[in-house]
């Protein structure tokens, strides 16, 4: 039954054996309002990879993100892109999948919550990834 309140969901307490990178910008929780990073919370949607996060990526909402946002996060040259759609999984356009392959990175389409949690898990095996993350209300 829905209460209709938001739920936080905090990992401060998940523990990585092997990972200590102290200066890696980890996701800490998140909300359906905003997604904290290194205990900062970010109000909008959000880029974030090992080195660096950038809160000014445009799309709002699954529809936005376009052929465009995509090559935005080639430019990380990651080894993987995890895109993070909101509360449901939308894929983008056919064309951004292509892109992805032909440029050989991975392209993981998942809810936003998901993504923050395989963030974290691909982070701590030390993969070069970059996520795209919807706020998980979106």
């Amino acid at each position: 039954m829905n209460t209709g309140k938001a739920k936080a969901h905090e990992y401060t307490d998940m523990k990585f054996s092997e990972f200590n990178d102290q200066s890696a910008f980890i996701i800490t929780s998140y909300e359906d309002d905003h997604i904290v990073v290194n205990e900062r919370p970010y109000y909008s949607s959000l880029v974030i990879t090992r080195q660096q996060t950038d809160p000014d990526w445009a799309p709002a909402k699954p529809s936005d993100i376009s052929i465009d946002t995509i090559k935005e996060l080639l430019d990380y040259q990651p080894e993987i892109i995890l895109l993070g759609t909101g509360s449901k999984i939308v894929f983008p356009e056919p064309e951004a999948m292509v892109l992805c392959a032909q440029a050989g990175v991975g392209l993981e389409v998942m809810d936003s919550p998901s993504a923050c949690r395989t963030y974290n898990v691909l982070l701590s095996e030390e993969r070069e990834i970059v996520a795209g993350l919807l706020l998980p209300g979106a």
